[in-house]
């Protein structure tokens, strides 16, 4: 099971990284705490997740995503945004035994959380 999340916006650049990213269980808010890994050649900071939790047929399983933003950028008199973004088909994955699967190709980009701020 994978999860990579994509960070983008102008409140967070290559020079004040690595930022910290936690994937929170949304029901215990248990989690895993990730350093967000600089993606050179897409000029992106993403977060690669390995969540391990057995999900029965016909249920969900939801997560909350934290983030330290003590190293994000402020510019004064502008709006600052940040966002979280899953990007393409296999940022999402998971595996039932069968085999591996990913998102369908209809849904992807989609932004999982956006805040903006002054």
């Amino acid at each position: 099971n994978t999860i990579k999340i994509t960070f983008g916006g102008s409140a967070i650049s290559y020079a004040t990284g690595p930022y910290i990213l936690n994937l929170l269980d949304a029901s215990t808010n248990s989690g895993i705490q990730v350093n967000t890994q600089w993606d050179q050649n897409n000029s992106v900071w993403t977060a690669t997740f390995n969540p391990q939790y057995t999900i029965s047929a016909g249920t969900t399983k939801s997560f909350k995503v934290r983030t330290d933003s003590t190293g994000f950028i402020n510019n004064a008199s502008s709006s600052d945004t940040f966002a979280l973004t899953i990007m393409s088909t296999g940022d999402v994955s998971w595996t039932d035994g069968s085999g591996t699967f990913g998102l369908p190709s209809t849904v992807v980009p989609f932004t999982v959380s956006s805040v903006a701020y002054q």
